[in-house]
């Protein structure tokens, strides 16, 4: 019996033969990348896989796979890792922004006290520190994990650097049937807009989605439901004034937000004078 890390990623590699019969029936175009979703497989130091380089030679194109590494020292990191058909796994992104009390748990000993839960996690995920951009074939992707999608510093950094497309690669089991992919979905068309960019999100559980450069969705998947999603997208490499300026409008906001309340603090209080007003009269 298969645990669950070996059923995802078995379905996976599923789905993924599927699209490399439908290409070699003609029935399917011939994709120039593909997305999988995040957790979608583990690995240990070795990053061998040969289910996967079978499917990148078959397809004649990079794949990017999202997955769980185990080094030897005995870290994990959640990771998108390129394949290329000729020499395998090839270039890595470590995910910066990890989930508390999901990849890493604040406060462990306070929390450990709390709740028997933190004993599910002996090890917290090891956070990377570089913007995930490969480049897959002729088209440089940006990469955001999962909840990532929700900082404007993970993207715009995959912009600035040169993104032509955007990928978001995510696993929404973990919380069932609720609307939270759905908010996830809205998240990435505010991203597409944002950055005048063609979104790919390839979740594990849906909605995976294609999403175009004005927000809109071109193709969807339904949760819980096998799918491949093949579009052709468009490629853009100019900038947005949200890609250039980045966090600073939000930072000057908020600066003259806090300026304006410390003045209303500080402001001494002033009785208004009334030349009217008889203090003996209130007696």
């Amino acid at each position: 019996m298969m645990g669950k890390n070996e059923l995802l990623r078995a379905n996976h590699i599923q789905q993924a033969t599927k699209l490399v019969q439908g290409v070699r029936s003609g029935r399917l175009p011939r994709p120039d990348l593909v997305i999988f979703p995040e957790s979608s497989n583990v690995w240990g130091p070795s990053r061998s896989d040969p289910a996967l380089d079978r499917i990148a030679d078959q397809l004649g194109g990079p794949i990017a796979v999202g997955g769980i590494t185990r080094e030897a020292n005995g870290a994990i990191s959640n990771r998108v890792i390129r394949w290329d058909p000729a020499l395998g796994a090839t270039d890595e992104y470590v995910k910066q922004h990890l989930v508390p009390f999901s990849e890493t748990i604040p406060l462990r000993e306070l929390a450990s006290a709390v709740t028997p839960f933190v004993k599910q996690f002996s090890r917290d995920m090891t956070p990377g520190t570089s913007p995930g951009l490969f480049d897959m074939g002729t088209t440089r992707v940006g990469f955001a994990i999962c909840y990532e999608v929700a900082y404007d510093s993970v993207l715009t950094e995959g912009v600035r650097g040169g993104a032509e497309l955007l990928a978001v690669p995510t696993n929404n089991a973990w919380f069932g049937r609720s609307e939270m992919t759905y908010q996830q979905l809205a998240m990435a068309r505010l991203r597409a807009v944002e950055h005048s960019r063609s979104v790919v999100v390839a979740s594990t559980s849906g909605v995976s989605a294609i999403i175009r450069p004005d927000g809109t969705v071109a193709e969807q998947s339904r949760q819980y439901t096998a799918d491949l999603l093949i579009q052709q997208m468009p490629l853009r490499s100019t900038t947005t004034p949200a890609t250039r300026l980045g966090s600073l409008p939000k930072w000057i906001t908020t600066s003259l937000g806090a300026a304006a309340l410390l003045a209303t603090l500080r402001r001494p209080e002033r009785r208004r004078h009334n030349p009217h007003h008889n203090p003996d009269a209130e007696n």
